[in-house]
Formats: structure tokens, sequence, C-alpha cells
């Protein structure tokens, strides 16, 4: 009888240009025709690291499932570290599921495994435990290699930085000269960190990251990002040591430094002092209401910022909130609304919805507080580490890349509901008396001074709250956008609030 066979293939990073998932496939299928099986199923997980199984492969869940199912006599394979890497716990998910199933294992490197067989499984177990053996004693050796460059001056292999040869030593004078510009730019003339994004933007100065197709994310489709300089993305390429030729490991400087400088060591430290930044884990202190909370007309972030009025004979500084792209990006529309317009409506809005009863209070627990705190502190210090690595050039980069997205998401997770615990904390004592009174009126009055009276204690109790707390009750409860201006939309109707917890929306 012809044996069913399903093939398996998976790449841990996918190579523009190389398709190797389909590689495989192709491999197999010949591999099959030699044997006389017939290919019923392919499966394939493409850009997923199976190392140590710290990442859902559903590709491969599914040829469990099926295997359990005894839809395959032979599952095909071009080596067993396709199915699972140092992960003894998707050794014995195949295992069981073939086992069950009657189905037998066959790689074209390792030959065949029966799982019913103690011997076949033991040799699985061990090749498996010697793989991750194998990798470990790479990243030691990799380890050593960078500890000795580092002593020699010489930096560690990585992407090729904005300013350097891929050597990461030698000077490449056309991105060197923007930067050394953009240093007396700054200390001599005093210009912003945003003018010089703005320079860098209109004169098409893109990195190699910029440039480089990847992978979306949530669609999954391969494209050169949308990438442009922002005033964040400017700071850190100008507060970089190696501006100055100063090598780091960590924390210190190493005394043999190779890499070639652009500008001077006191040039580096003046730049240091002039847009030192915030250097708090937490962020800058929140000063405006909306800012980083409201959302342009193209879905992008909105900060608060300055502008002045063009009217002749009265000019005057005011503030806005205007889109984080605005100025950067010309492919799309952004937009722009005055600051005290945009927080009055959400202000309006906020408390008329505590006062109705549609936005509840949520407990508050204190040792839940604490705990994040310190899951956070260590979600960081892994986060450091694992970038360290990726830097230094150590370790399986599709592994270290997968575990600062998995940090990444617990961190926004834990933010998440830090906003939730501190918006409940924001219900003082006033806004529970405000929401009481509210809730004390019959609709009968509500067109009665009495309901004037009850919300202007609610807006009180609202304008007494800390700033980050009317902002922690907002991001946590409210999505806030702003509409494109128009003639039926102006000032206040141009802010639209949903509120999360209730549909369908509201604006």
């Amino acid at each position: 009888m012809i044996k069913r066979a399903a093939i398996y293939a998976r790449i841990s990073q996918k190579e523009p240009g190389v398709d190797k998932v389909e590689n495989q496939i192709d491999e197999m299928r010949k591999f099959a025709e030699s044997r006389g099986f017939d290919v019923v199923e392919v499966f394939s997980d493409d850009d997923i690291s199976a190392y140590k199984g710290l990442k859902e492969r559903p590709q491969f869940s599914e040829l469990v499932e099926r295997l359990e199912a005894r839809e395959f006599d032979v599952v095909l394979a071009t080596e067993q570290s396709r199915f699972y890497r140092n992960s003894p716990k998707d050794l014995q998910r195949l295992v069981n599921a073939a086992d069950k199933g009657n189905a037998v294992i066959l790689t074209r490197t390792e030959g065949e495994f029966d799982p019913s067989n103690a011997g076949s499984k033991f040799m699985m177990q061990l090749m498996d435990a010697f793989g991750g053996y194998e990798s470990d004693v790479r990243v030691e050796r990799q380890k050593a290699r960078n500890r000795a460059d580092l002593a020699a001056g010489l930096p560690t292999k990585g992407s090729r930085p904005f300013g350097w040869e891929k050597d990461r030593i030698t000077l490449r004078e056309s991105e060197a000269t923007h930067i050394r510009n953009a240093y007396r730019a700054i200390l001599d003339e005093g210009v912003s960190v945003w003018e010089i994004a703005q320079r860098w933007n209109s004169e098409g100065l893109k990195t190699d990251a910029m440039t480089r197709p990847r992978k979306h994310r949530i669609d999954k489709v391969i494209a050169t990002p949308k990438a442009v300089w922002t005033t964040t993305s400017v700071r850190m390429v100008l507060k970089r040591p190696r501006n100055a030729g100063i090598l780091m490991a960590g924390d210190a400087e190493m005394e043999k430094s190779q890499i070639q400088p652009i500008v001077s060591r006191s040039e580096h430290d003046s730049m240091l002092q002039a847009i030192k930044g915030v250097n708090s884990l937490l962020g800058p202190k929140p000063q405006y209401l909306l800012g980083g909370i409201l959302e342009c007309i193209c879905g992008e972030r909105m900060t608060a910022s300055k502008s002045q009025s063009g009217r002749p004979g009265k000019k005057h500084d005011y503030k806005i909130y205007r889109c984080r792209l605005y100025g950067f990006d010309k492919s799309q529309k952004h937009s722009t609304i005055q600051l005290h317009i945009a927080d009055a409506a959400a202000r309006d809005w906020v408390v008329e919805d505590l006062g109705l009863g549609i936005r509840a209070s949520k407990s508050v627990t204190a040792g839940e507080l604490r705990l994040l705190a310190k899951e956070y502190v260590k979600l960081q210090t892994r986060e450091k580490e694992a970038l360290a690595l990726l830097l230094d050039g150590v370790g399986d980069k599709s592994y270290l890349r997968g575990q600062v997205r998995i940090i990444e998401t617990r961190k926004s997770e834990i933010d998440t509901r830090r906003e939730e615990i501190y918006a409940a904390a924001g219900h003082t004592k006033e806004i529970h008396d405000f929401i009481r009174d509210m809730a004390k009126l019959k609709s009968a009055l509500t067109r009665d001074k009495k309901i004037d009276e009850v919300f202007a204690r609610g807006f009180a109790a609202w304008d007494a709250l800390p700033m980050a707390t009317k902002r922690a009750i907002i991001r946590s409860g409210y999505r806030v956008r702003l509409r494109a201006a128009s003639p039926s939309l102006r000032g206040l109707d141009r802010i639209s609030i949903t509120n999360r917890d209730a549909e369908p929306a509201i604006s």
C-alpha cells in the first residue's frame, strides 16, 4: 500500500529573495517520490523560530492534530530540527501524535524514527538535547570572540551604523558629513532636533534599516516600511558614543577604540547636554491631556507643539496638537488642532460619561500594582540583555527578536493594566460623590438647574485630578480621534470620542 505522506518545512528567518521554505518543500517532494510516497499535505511555518517552543507555530499545531487523526502514515522533513529545536515540549507533542496516529517520522539527514519504539524515542530526545548543547556552545564561543575584539578596540559585528561602512570602523563620509553638520547646527546656531529631522527627510537620507524590506507584524506582507526621521530617531543617532570614536562594552568604555570619530569628544559631551532628554525609564512627566493619545486623521498619534497666528498685527503664540509625522511624511494628509479645543472636548465628554454611569469604576489593588512594577523591571532587564546580544551579533537572531517581541507585548499589557488601575484610583471621593449625586437625579429634573450644579461639582472634581490620572482615565476608557476640517466640521465637532466599553461608538 502506498504510504500517505505529509511534508513539514520551517525557517526561522526569511531572507529577501531566498524562499528557503519552498526549497525544503521541493527537496522533500523529490525525496518522497524516490521512496514511492504519496504527498497528500504540506505544512510550513515561514519566518518562525522553533527554539525552546517559545513561539506559536500554527502549521506545526495543525500537523500534530491531523497526525492524531491518522491522516498520514509518514511525516517528512529535511532534518529533525525543522520540527523542534531544544524543545522537549514540542518533541513530546510530535512523538505522542505520531504514536497515536501510527505514523513514522522520516528526515533526509537523520533517517527514520518510529515513536512507538522506545529506542527511537530516546534517540530523538538525545539528538534534540545535543542540538541545544551545540547552540549554547556557539553562543559562548561568539561571546569569547567578542570580548577579544573589544579588548583590541574592534566593535562587535552587527548592522552597519549610519555614518560608517560595514566594518563599523571606517567613516562613510557621505553620511558622516550630515551628522557633523547637525552637531554644528545645534551647538552653534541653536537649531532644534526637530529641524534636523526635517532637513534629513527633505534630503532623502536613509539608514540601511529604513530601506530593508520586512514582514508586517499583522498582515505578514513583506514590504519596505515607510520610514522617516523623527526627533526621537535623530536624537538617538546624535547621542551615540561612537560619534566621538568611543567604543562601549555595556556601560564600560574600551581603551583602544579603532572607530574613526566624526566629531571630537568635547563636541559630543556638549551635544549630550544640549539634547539630554529624559533618562527616566518611565518617560517624561506628562504636561498635556491628549499628548500621545489623540489620533490624527492618518492614524498616527499627535503631540503638543507651538504655533503662531499669521494675522497681520495680531500675531500671538498658541499651543496645538500636531501629528508626529507632520512635516515629515508628504505621502498622506496630516492635521493639527488647537490644544484647548481638543482638551475641552475630552473634558466635557469624560465628565458627562462618568456622570451618566456609562464608564464604570474599576477595582484597585495596590498589591497588583507592586507585582506589575516588579515584573516590568524584570522585563526591562531581559529586553536590555536581548538587545545587547542582538547588537553584538551573539546567539540566534530570530530567537532573540522573538524574545524582544514577546517582552514588548507583555510590557504593553502591563501598561494597559496600570492605566486601568490608575484610572480607578483617580475616581476620588469628589468624583464618586458626583457619580452618586447624578444617579439620584430623576429624569424629570434633567432640565432643572440642579443638574447644572451637580455637573459643576463634577467638572471641579475632574479639574482637581493630577494630569497623569486624567490621562490614565482617558487612555484606559476612550479612543480620541481627530476628523479632517471641513465647512461642516470645525472646532469641537472635529473631535471624535469612542467609549472603549460601549457600542456603538459615540462621537
